[in-house]
């Protein structure tokens, strides 16, 4: 009967144990696969893997993302679009010189605006290398990771200025708008640059961007 008892104890604390692991796990899967993410982000750097480094990278920023849709209504139906990773032997380079530097498990650490940062600075990268395919994505995302930040917007809405998209440059800036913090600088830029149809070179926010996000 003692043994009984005792083997009913232990089986009792063992699926408690179990149990109380399983909610942990539930209740931070979405940071347990950002840190898995970052973790394979950071080995493919060490190897040179530029793409799939980026590959793991923007998992990782997918699962960020979560939070930040659900956090700001405006942003939920503003699809990304699907990034396609072809990337030409120059932005390799480009990459690997980037990623090289990178500390990938600091982002766990960092804010979602500094994540976007970073995806302004490759969707830079991308256009000085002459792939322009990647930046609206690239630059997408970062705005999402950053929605409080006027820069990402502006610099996105420039891009389609300079490729003669007026009315896309106009609606990066509607959805800008609708966040307070931004509104001011985003209609400035309505009124001075879009409107009279006059874009500023692609990246004129760039050193305004890695000097005043944090």
């Amino acid at each position: 009967m003692n043994k009984i008892k005792i083997i009913l104890g232990i089986t009792v604390i063992l699926l408690t144990i179990f149990i109380s692991e399983f909610l942990y796990y539930l209740n931070h899967k979405q940071s347990l696969e950002i840190n898995d993410y970052l973790k394979k982000a950071q080995i493919y750097s060490k190897f040179y893997m530029p793409k799939k480094t980026l590959e793991h990278f923007i998992n990782a920023a997918q699962f960020r993302l979560i939070g930040e849709n659900n956090a700001y209504p405006p942003l939920q139906n503003d699809n990304i679009p699907t990034l396609q990773l072809t990337l030409s032997s120059n932005l390799k380079k480009s990459y690997r010189q980037l990623f090289s530097t990178t500390d990938f498990l600091s982002f766990d650490q960092l804010s979602s605006a500094k994540w976007g940062q970073y995806f302004y600075q490759l969707g830079l990268l991308a256009y000085q290398n002459n792939q322009d395919s990647l930046i609206v994505p690239l630059w997408q995302t970062a705005i999402h990771l950053g929605p409080l930040w006027s820069h990402f917007h502006i610099e996105l809405a420039n891009y389609y200025l300079s490729k003669q998209q007026p009315q896309l440059a106009q609606d990066r800036l509607n959805l800008c708008m609708q966040f307070e913090d931004p509104r001011g600088t985003c209609q400035e830029f309505l009124e001075t640059n879009v409107i009279p149809n006059t874009p500023e070179p692609i990246g004129f926010l760039n050193t305004a961007i890695q000097e005043e996000i944090y």
